[in-house]
């Protein structure tokens, strides 16, 4: 594993880290503080105090610990139907793969975040309702992944051994498919982490994601937005912590592609 990789590593531990041991740290993210409104960041608080005097550094740990909650949720259910719909689009085929098909078609043909903001809108505000409209977006990858995967599988002799000994298809499914899509499956889902962080901010920067007064980092962007002449470290901190969350989960993706690609590591055998 390269040095970047692992300082990415590093990164999205100290994130999971500082979001799990939140509610154990005495956090005052929504205490306000008149004497404190906009300072900077000094030696008594690192990262400075917003626009109503309340601490920027507990606010983003919460908001990591927002951004956790929503990518716990919304990877794993994406990933589990999107796999689901189209291992068994490719298995089933004729009618049912092409109606699964168009369907993805569908969805790919609008811009995800458009349609994840479309959603939102009419779900209405709140953290369940963005992890309805992530979820509902993002299965589409991971269905279309899982289906041609799936079809480059389902032709192995090991698969058609199976079926010739009578094996139920949820068998078959279950021990001869899914472990060999697993890996593209856990590339595209360490890649996903990033766009379900993006989505989230932009969602609640927009209004339609966490409301006030709980603290996301798309809220504390937009909050900040308009004191960026005078408290420049409003809009400085969260942009820093999205660029480094976007940054590490993209490196630690590109790793892991290139680590469990099987034409890459055929391409480094030594010739006979």
């Amino acid at each position: 594993m390269s040095a970047a990789a692992r300082l990415s590593l590093f990164v999205l531990i100290g994130w999971a880290a500082l979001a799990a041991l939140a509610p154990l740290l005495r956090l005052t993210p929504d205490a306000i503080s008149l004497p404190e409104i906009m300072q900077p960041p000094s030696w008594a608080s690192w990262l400075g105090h917003d626009d109503l005097g309340r601490p920027m550094a507990d606010r983003l740990i919460c908001a990591l610990r927002t951004s956790l909650l929503v990518v716990g949720i919304v990877v794993p259910l994406s990933a589990a139907s999107g796999a689901a719909v189209g291992v068994a689009a490719a298995w089933r085929g004729g009618l049912f793969d092409a109606c699964i098909a168009r369907l993805m078609d569908v969805f790919l043909a609008f811009p995800g975040t458009l349609l994840a903001i479309a959603m939102a809108g009419l779900l209405g505000p709140g953290i369940g309702n963005v992890v309805i409209a992530l979820t509902a977006v993002s299965w589409v990858g991971y269905a279309r992944m899982a289906r041609a995967q799936a079809y480059a599988v389902k032709t192995r002799e090991h698969v058609h051994a199976a079926r010739v000994l009578g094996t139920p298809a949820p068998a078959i499914l279950l021990r001869h498919v899914l472990p060999l899509i697993a890996a593209p499956l856990l590339m595209e889902a360490t890649l996903g982490v990033a766009g379900v962080i993006l989505a989230e901010a932009g969602l609640s920067f927009l209004g339609l994601g966490v409301q006030p007064p709980s603290a996301s980092l798309g809220a504390m962007l937009r909050d900040g937005t308009a004191y960026m002449l005078v408290a420049p470290h409003m809009v400085i901190v969260p942009g820093l912590a999205l660029l480094a969350l976007m940054l590490a989960c993209n490196t630690l993706g590109d790793a892991l592609q290139h680590r469990l690609d099987p034409r890459r590591t055929l391409s480094l055998m030594p010739a006979a």
